[in-house]
């Protein structure tokens, strides 16, 4: 139950998530629904890091993942795919991606993609190697801003049973980074690196 004051249009936040999965010997789905409402946070891959619904407003975001992987390991790879959609609206009508502009200061809405390809055993024996791509969550279409894309290659050392190492490289266009003194936002492109340890007990 939403808690407002409408002789100020303000209301309290309100979030509900939902998910439903299933898993098969070679494959499996998941499914998942968020709700929200006034002052919950969205992310914006052509905005700020994040963006809060404003008043009245309300979202219903959407999320699809799936992935396949072959009965043996070969030249064939493990596929995951992904999408979402934030569908944003408020009393002044919905706000469709490409329309710029949102009612009471608050979020569009957006989506997200991504495909992501990995393979087991890659030049040795426990090793994985992968690359994905895909569009973070972006709406607005705001020059150098309007197409992010990110795309990451990694490889998977596993040192022993318990610990692997996983250096991995990423490249980013057009993601929006901050907020420029000017007060527009100021966008990333250009290639990354990270080294990651997991160590299992």
């Amino acid at each position: 139950i939403r808690n407002c004051d409408w002789s100020s249009d303000v209301c309290s936040s309100d979030l509900i998530l939902a998910q439903l999965g299933y898993k098969a010997n070679q494959w499996g789905a998941a499914i998942g629904y968020r709700y929200g409402t006034t002052g919950i946070s969205l992310r914006d891959g052509n905005g700020p890091a994040s963006v809060a619904l404003g008043n009245l407003q309300y979202s219903n975001s959407i999320a699809f993942n799936a992935y396949w992987q072959p009965a043996q390991t070969g030249w064939m790879p493990s596929i995951s795919v992904g999408y979402g959609y934030n569908f944003i609206s408020n009393d002044n009508g919905y706000n469709p991606i490409g329309t710029g502009t949102a009612a009471n200061g608050g979020a569009t809405s957006s989506k997200s993609w991504m495909v992501g390809f990995q393979w087991d055993n890659a030049f040795y024996k426990a090793n994985a190697a992968g690359i994905a791509f895909g569009q973070p969550s972006y709406s607005t279409c705001n020059g150098s801003q309007c197409n992010p894309w990110l795309v990451e290659w990694f490889y998977r050392i596993q040192a022993t049973d318990n610990i692997s190492i996983t250096p991995a490289l990423f490249y980013g266009s057009g993601i929006a980074n901050s907020y420029a003194s000017n007060g527009n936002v100021s966008a990333y492109t250009g290639l990354g690196g990270v080294i990651q340890t997991t160590f299992k007990f």
